[in-house]
């Protein structure tokens, strides 16, 4: 665990490639690129028109010959071509040149728990691409636990649920590790889809994008009893109409892929030790993802096990703040007696590196320095304490330890103003320039009347 965490502690750049957004941090910046994974390319030119928001903005609304491709779904690279230039698009206008060359050398990854040899090829290949000479891959569950606060390095279960944009990961840690885990591939995708099903099959409504996440959000609010306001286009004759429909028929179609959530989570809690699980009653469990308020996920797992679901704020930013915990090196979560990161609902603990510094002791004066300040080597040959110290430029003493004597430049070197090449026998001039002909500065001696 400590070679790992020294090896992170060496990159500058960390990235989290989700399905949704890709997001960068910057050691000692903090998160410099917040973008949705997405690039619109003209099929015409195979030039890349614009990425992120830019090319968000364009879907469903762009002409034929404009396409909106997303290189990352189920947080696996899936075209390495197109992700080396997405990312190239998000580095270049806020690290440009050589900064970027040099900070891609060695970067932090953000995968799935326990991906294939395929994901990590994939995502080795991207980042060697962009330059990088060393790839850190770290798990997203650990990453997010650490950006949570939770206290991971001690032998206490702590839980965490992430709902992505493509999957579900649910992992148990304990002692800076993952004790079980397990993946599903069930999303906010997932989620939108169903219900886009559903309400293309019963009211015969075809809703944008837009209009599906604000059902998922007026679904999280509104009661089973209630009824919501679905404004769409009728497939058959294309004409834009609002339609009542009733909250209890969503409900019972979003939460058939719910419930696979929760039967995971069961499955993991089967899994683990009773010990840890008896951890979870005091501690709770943390989700964490961009859908998990929407559709009122966390009160249907906690209905279901018995255990508090908590939220931490900004939910969708745990795992790349995180990694920026793990790059600062503020972090020790495989030490047994250091807590990981801020908890959302308590006080930082006081730690040595956070406090003010030592004052500096005041350098004596100038000419006092060699007789209180050196060390006992060198006060020895000292001048006598009746006599003043010499005034003006003081010289280095030669030693052993002094090092061989450099050679003066090149601009010192060609002092000479004239010298005559070897291999043609002309005349140069030497300079601060460089050697030249002689020909070139020379002044014709007869003028052409």
């Amino acid at each position: 665990m400590s070679d790992d965490l020294e090896r992170l502690r060496r990159c500058h750049l960390a990235f989290d490639l989700g399905t949704a957004r890709t997001r960068i941090y910057l050691k000692g910046s903090g998160v410099i690129v917040d973008e949705p994974s997405a690039v619109a390319l003209c099929t015409r030119t195979g030039r890349l028109i614009a990425a992120g928001s830019a090319a968000q903005a364009l879907e469903g609304r762009a002409p034929g010959h404009i396409v909106i491709l997303r290189p990352v779904y189920a947080d696996t690279v899936t075209d390495i071509g197109m992700a080396q230039r997405m990312l190239r698009m998000f580095l270049r206008g806020r690290v440009g040149g050589w900064r970027s060359r040099w900070l891609l050398r060695r970067v932090a990854v953000c995968l799935p728990y326990a991906p294939g040899q395929v994901a990590l090829d994939a995502c080795a290949a991207v980042f060697q691409g962009l330059g990088a000479r060393r790839v850190v891959p770290v798990d997203r569950v650990f990453a997010t636990a650490v950006g949570c606060g939770l206290d991971t390095g001690r032998a206490v279960g702590a839980m965490i649920v992430h709902c992505g944009t493509g999957s579900t990961q649910i992992a148990l840690l304990s002692l800076g590790s993952v004790v079980t885990a397990q993946t599903v591939p069930v999303g906010e995708n997932t989620f939108l889809q169903v219900l886009d099903q559903h309400i293309r099959d019963i009211y015969h409504l075809v809703l944008p994008l837009s209009g599906l996440q604000d059902v998922c959000r007026l679904l999280a609010a509104v009661p089973p009893s209630g009824e919501v306001e679905l404004c769409g286009r009728d497939p058959a004759t294309g004409a834009w109409r609002t339609v009542t429909a009733g909250a209890a028929g969503l409900h019972r179609t979003v939460g058939i892929p719910m419930g696979a959530v929760v039967r995971a989570v069961g499955q993991v809690l089967r899994d683990s030790p009773p010990d840890l699980v008896a951890d979870l009653v005091d501690t709770g469990l943390t989700m964490t993802g961009s859908s998990i308020t929407r559709l009122g996920l966390h009160q249907m797992i906690s209905t279901a096990t018995g255990i508090t679901a908590r939220t931490p704020a900004r939910p969708e930013l745990s795992a790349i703040r995180g990694l920026g915990d793990l790059l600062e090196g503020t972090t020790h979560p495989g030490h047994p007696d250091t807590v990981t990161g801020t908890h959302p609902h308590r006080p930082s603990p006081a730690r040595p590196s956070h406090q003010t510094p030592a004052p500096r002791p005041t350098a004596p004066h100038r000419g006092d320095v060699g007789v209180q300040c050196a060390p006992e080597a060198v006060r020895k040959g000292a001048a006598p304490a009746g006599t003043q110290p010499r005034d003006g430029p003081r010289t280095r003493a030669p030693g052993p330890a002094a090092g061989k004597v450099r050679r003066p430049c090149r601009r010192t070197r060609l002092k000479y103003p004239t010298a005559r090449d070897a291999r043609s026998g002309q005349r140069q001039l030497r300079g601060k320039n460089g050697t030249r002909n002689a020909d070139v500065f020379r002044r014709p001696t007869r003028y052409l009347k």
